[in-house]
């Protein structure tokens, strides 16, 4: 399974290369530079955080993913749970949501479901 994982804390992104090691895996620390590698090298899914400094944000990156590849497999992790804090994020096309602090195993569990069928 090749994943973009995309997350401005360098902690989350260690964490989650190790969650998933035995996977084909590239770490981004914006989403800008996510979306300017997955044009040119589109992943079987992608996991990001929703707030990040940048052009764009990780619900940028969630509208732009959905808008080109409506198929792609997108998985949101956030550390806002506030109505206030974040939007519909299911609403705008994400197949997941993880609210940090998350199992690490039930996010490997969701990509693997939501990859089941790729190669």
């Amino acid at each position: 399974m090749k994943i973009v994982i995309v997350d401005d804390e360098p902690d989350i992104l260690s964490v989650l290369r190790d969650a998933f090691a035995d996977q084909e895996i590239f770490l981004f620390s914006s989403a800008d530079l996510a979306l300017e590698y997955i044009k040119k090298n589109l992943p079987d899914i992608i996991i990001s955080d929703v707030r990040m400094p940048g052009k764009i944000n990780g619900l940028g990156l969630l509208q732009e993913v959905k808008n080109r590849w409506p198929g792609l497999p997108f998985i949101v992790i956030s550390g806002y749970r506030s109505a206030n804090g974040i939007p519909d994020i299911m609403g705008l096309g994400a197949d997941a949501l993880f609210y940090k602090p998350f199992h690490f195993s039930e996010l490997v569990e969701a990509a693997t479901r939501l990859t089941s069928g790729k190669k």
